[in-house]
């Protein structure tokens, strides 16, 4: 299929008056791995259980063959974020933000007993935060540890999540003062194919204001309806993170969004790998839908940067710009098949 995305004229000539800083801020943290965590919750430990980890691309959590076990509760496996490739996971402070997002599959072979799959917060002192659909209800929801309760929606209400669906779920929290008056705030956003949705900030209700002395994660949980039938497949893609503060469009990481972030916006339209940087309409998947995103915030440097950090123009870097955006429209005119 022939690509048929348009870049606005005008804003991309106006790029060839683009110049990078003299100075950039400090580099954002990445987290640049899962650590897997398996049985965090063992109720069947005869279970056949297959974990790929090929982070970023996908983390999948395959279970089946659960076995008879009377009583049991759950199994719960976590792949939780890492900044060290996966050693180990992060742990963080209730100052620190962070942000991670995915697009999330649950298949299952019976859609009760639950199963679940999600992003969560675990903290061992103030709970854990859970954003997850769920198989049984088709329940979109958050809650749990101190964190905003919101639902997107749900079987009852006609606007659930269907097991086999494909949804883009991300979790922004920032610390704020961790106070009363200026709490911990989390963001809930989604996207299951008709646009973005976002429960906007919304503040913990805690104590602390905030979660304490937190890891982050993807998991799968599953109870089985059958010993032998019942399966639980979890698969999660486009998976990123990253400390909260990135700036959509600075995808060379260096503080700055200008005209050295063309060219390497061009690879990730036309080849991949995804980068939650490059994601500029948020919507889990880097395609031509992003490119007239990218030009207005690089023309304006840098969507909800700080005055300092914006970028001024100057026509040292014309060329640079300008190579790269012809680069781009050539691509998308020329390319088959729809980019990742």
């Amino acid at each position: 299929m022939m690509i048929k995305y348009l870049v606005r004229v005008g804003s991309a000539a106006a790029l060839g008056m683009i110049l990078p800083l003299t100075s950039s801020p400090a580099r954002a943290m990445t987290l640049d791995g899962v650590f897997v965590l398996e049985r965090v919750f063992n109720g069947y430990p005869n279970s056949t259980l297959s974990v790929t980890n090929d982070y970023p691309t996908q983390v999948q959590f395959e279970e089946s063959a659960f076995g008879e076990q009377v009583g049991a509760f759950a199994n719960r496996h976590d792949a939780l974020f890492s900044d060290d490739g996966g050693t180990n996971p992060r742990t963080f402070d209730i100052g620190e933000s962070f942000a991670v997002q995915a697009n999330v599959t649950l298949e299952d072979g019976s859609n009760t007993p639950r199963k679940e799959a999600g992003i969560r917060i675990n903290s061992p002192i103030t709970g854990d935060v859970l954003f997850i659909v769920n198989s049984d209800a088709g329940e979109i929801v958050a809650f749990g540890g101190g964190g905003p309760f919101y639902i997107f929606g749900k079987n009852a209400t006609g606007d659930g999540y269907t097991p086999g669906q494909t949804i883009f779920m991300r979790m922004i929290y920032q610390p704020n003062s961790n106070t009363l008056e200026d709490p911990g705030t989390l963001e809930y956003i989604i996207n299951r194919g008709n646009g973005v949705e976002t429960s906007g900030p919304l503040g913990f209700d805690n104590l602390e204001k905030g979660p304490v002395d937190f890891e982050v994660g993807l998991y799968a949980q599953a109870t089985p309806n059958d010993p032998v039938a019942d399966f639980s497949i979890v698969t999660y893609t486009n998976i990123a993170g990253n400390d909260g503060n990135a700036t959509l469009g600075d995808v060379n990481l260096d503080g700055a969004v200008n005209g050295l972030d063309v060219n390497p916006f061009v690879e990730r339209v036309i080849s991949g790998p995804y980068q939650v940087e490059a994601d500029l309409n948020e919507d889990g998947s880097v395609d031509g839908l992003d490119v007239n995103p990218f030009v207005d915030v690089v023309v304006s440097g840098g969507a909800g940067m700080a005055a300092e950090a914006r970028i001024v123009p100057e026509p040292a870097t014309a060329a640079l710009a300008g190579v790269g955006m012809v680069v781009l429209v050539g691509c998308l005119f020329t390319q088959s098949g729809k980019p990742g």
